[in-house]
């Protein structure tokens, strides 16, 4: 029987603690705490601010569609030029 091995995703001390990666400190951008990134790319100090962007950035994207179509349907109802 194979044991599973467990792959670390981070770079991870001993101890628990995330070893320095060599990138500057950068700004969180959904909570705005300073962190000291993983990878040169991480612009989210944790997954929940990276999901939270993301669900946010979502609903927004949805909510901008929902209003657009609604000015559309008025602009017709109404019979406004550059109706569609």
């Amino acid at each position: 029987m194979k044991t599973k091995v467990l792959r670390k995703t981070r770079l991870a001390h001993p101890r628990g603690e995330i070893k320095a990666s060599g990138y500057k400190a950068v700004v969180c951008q959904k909570c705005g705490r300073k962190f000291n990134p993983t990878r040169k790319w991480q612009s989210f100090c944790s997954a929940k601010c990276r999901k939270l962007a993301w669900l946010r950035k979502a609903a927004k994207v949805e909510i901008l569609h929902d209003h657009e179509a609604r000015l559309r349907a008025i602009e017709v109802r109404l019979k406004i030029k550059g109706a569609k």
